[in-house]
């Protein structure tokens, strides 16, 4: 059956740009452009295919075209991005950077645009920072960035050197006990893609129209957690230097154990992290408005997921330095960055871990909410050999040694994203070997008592969490 006329242009453009062929992509953008031409997608396209051609003018062109049509449309996050793509064009272009200015302005401001896209003014150096911009951000110490942090006692150590970091509105941020009900489901379900909603659209008004008394950036951004607490001066220049990335479908923009230092939101499109296993899984779908690659940021560790592009996507992307000069200016950044790594961090061992593998997808958020996140010194003991632990652990960033007490030998160690102590929380066992932090760590903890109370109301959880005990499939050292 022969394709409509639209689809098969538009397979016939991605297999064109496939093999560097633009001027023939090109070709089939313009008839695309043709056919729909309130479509800025194909105005956009283009302008990147003359761009490759070396025709920057009508590239230009394009693009302020294509920027027209998704104001009039209400594709902020899409017209942000075209912002970005003329001024790497025309660094000064008048009218891009009265639209950036002029899309993040709130009701009652200034009503001159800037001319120029000034660097993220910094805050009070009332916190230690790096000197080097591109360092990860588990650097920081959280105790000084992010306030109402308290000690915490581990066993028989030192509480001063255990913080709890609050990452949630609320404070700890836990899920009354009461309120928590999980039921065992099959594994299998745990490989399904899971779909995430993308963030709803705020329409825009005509471009003629007065965009001063409509913030309507700032009110579609603030449904990202990323952007939402930032003010209209803050994104702007945020915007202005951030980069756009775009990636085919099928396309993968980097694999799992790559190098990482940038963090992805995305405009257009959607994409997939994929856990390359045995077995490969995909873990979600991330679609407009959501955002990926932090842990990137955080740590020094690798790509922990491959991303592959489920349809032509567009990025935009957000290295360390960018995001420490953020932090810098707004520290209550590093609480947003850190709460969504921890969601993530969670996610991704609920879909591939084999113990987070019972519980339910409907479950599975109030499961993650449960966890506390710890920042813990150097040399402190998380698992002591020979004493119950105190929970289920998975660590988030840092290293940690395995010990054994009895025999003063290193038996090895963990790293991001390990689990650790379920054999002891759930059993209420000594722990066979001790586990302690090399260097400064963050760590996830579920506490023992609420670990226990959710195998107590789930019989069948309780003795699935046993038999993987009993085969040893729990995670490094049998811990």
């Amino acid at each position: 059956m022969a394709l409509p006329h639209h689809q098969e242009l538009r397979r016939k453009a991605s297999l064109a740009l496939r093999s560097g062929d633009h001027a023939s992509a090109l070709e089939v953008y313009l008839q695309l452009e043709a056919l729909e031409p309130d479509d800025p997608t194909w105005l956009e396209r283009a302008g990147r295919s003359l761009l490759e051609l070396g025709d920057g003018d009508q590239a230009l062109t394009r693009f302020t075209r294509a920027l027209e049509l998704q104001i009039d449309a209400g594709e902020v996050l899409a017209a942000i991005a075209t912002c970005q793509q003329i001024l790497e064009i025309e660094p000064d272009h008048p009218a891009t950077l009265d639209c950036l200015h002029l899309l993040y302005t709130e009701p009652g401001g200034p009503e001159t645009a800037p001319r120029t896209a000034p660097a993220i003014e910094t805050g009070a150096d009332d916190f230690s920072m790096p000197q080097n911009p591109r360092a990860p951000f588990e650097e920081l110490e959280l105790t000084e960035v992010i306030p109402g942090s308290r000690g915490v006692q581990l066993g028989d150590g030192d509480p001063r050197r255990v913080a709890e970091i609050p990452l949630d509105e609320t404070g700890s941020g836990l899920d009354p006990l009461g309120e928590l009900d999980v039921d065992l489901v099959d594994a299998v379900h745990a490989s399904e893609p899971l779909h995430a909603g993308g963030t709803g659209v705020t329409a825009l008004p005509s471009a003629t129209d007065d965009l001063v008394e409509s913030p309507v950036a700032s009110r579609e951004l603030a449904d990202i957690p990323l952007f939402g607490s930032l003010d209209a001066a803050t994104l702007h220049r945020l915007m202005a230097l951030v980069s756009v990335v775009r990636i085919d479908e099928g396309e993968t923009l980097f694999r799992e154990g790559e190098a990482a230092d940038c963090l992805y939101v995305v405009v257009e499109g959607a994409v997939i992290p994929i856990a390359e296993g045995p077995p490969r899984t995909r873990m979600a779908v991330l679609e407009k408005g959501e955002f990926f690659g932090e842990a990137g940021l955080v740590t020094n560790q690798p790509r922990n997921a491959t991303i592959e592009a489920l349809v032509d996507s567009r990025l935009i992307g957000m290295d360390r330095e960018l995001m420490w000069s953020l932090i810098r200016g707004r520290p209550e950044m590093s609480k947003v960055l850190l709460r969504f790594l921890r969601q993530r961090l969670i996610d991704r061992q609920i879909s591939t871990h084999p113990f987070f593998a019972a519980f339910s997808r409907a479950d599975r958020p109030s499961v993650a909410r449960q966890f506390r996140f710890l920042e813990v010194q150097d040399a402190v003991p998380v698992l002591e050999q020979g004493v119950p632990g105190e929970g289920l652990f998975v660590l988030l960033a840092g290293t940690m040694d395995v010990e054994d007490d009895e025999t003063d030998k290193l038996l090895g160690s963990l790293a991001p994203g390990d689990v650790f102590g379920a054999r002891s929380a759930a059993r209420d066992e000594f722990a066979r070997a001790s586990v302690v932090a090399d260097g400064k760590c963050w760590v996830l903890v579920l506490e023992k008592a609420r670990l226990r109370r959710i195998l107590g109301a789930n019989p069948r959880l309780d003795r699935h969490l046993k038999s993987l005990i009993d085969d040893g499939e729990l995670g490094p050292f049998g811990l």
